[in-house]
């Protein structure tokens, strides 16, 4: 089972787009590095981290949600920084990162959990020191409720 694997293990398991892969313009809004960065900012090795704790793939779906939760966790968030995330993610971004109005239901969703986990800014974690940690240990350390993420999967197919 994925969640008694470490964090480490599950790491190695994915397959997403090493740095000098990510557009520009999703690094200027999305890394924290950068002057322009939007709250809910994180670095691609957190990014892929938020993704195993979310049980998500890659799919424009499951980034639509883990990006909505980095922005809904993070305590700074205004609703013009959904409104800019959402314009530039739909308007300005490259083909393969763009947001369709689909996927801001996925986004949404993301969003809303992101506000009720109890501990705040997991965008700002070093998730290295949690590297050995079964991820179903590290979940319920940081409130993050696997049977939540698997009902919002099931809200988000309704949708």
């Amino acid at each position: 089972m994925a969640s008694t694997l470490t964090l480490r293990q599950r790491l190695n398991q994915l397959g997403g787009d090493p740095p000098d892969q990510i557009p520009f313009l999703v690094w200027l809004l999305e890394n924290p590095d950068s002057r322009f960065a939007l709250p809910g900012c994180i670095d691609l090795h957190g990014h892929d981290c938020l993704h195993v704790l979310l049980q998500r793939g890659f799919s424009p779906y499951d980034e639509a949600f883990v990006l909505g939760f980095s922005m809904g966790n993070d305590v700074r968030t205004k609703g013009i920084h959904v409104l800019l995330l959402k314009l530039a993610s739909q308007l300005l971004y490259p083909a393969k990162y763009r947001f369709v109005p689909d996927h801001f239901i996925s986004f949404d969703l993301g969003y809303r959990y992101g506000k009720g986990v109890a501990i705040r800014d997991l965008n700002k974690l070093d998730y290295r020191s949690f590297y050995e940690l079964p991820v179903g240990r590290l979940q319920q350390k940081l409130g993050i409720d696997p049977m939540a993420l698997r009902l919002l999967k099931c809200v988000e197919r309704l949708g």
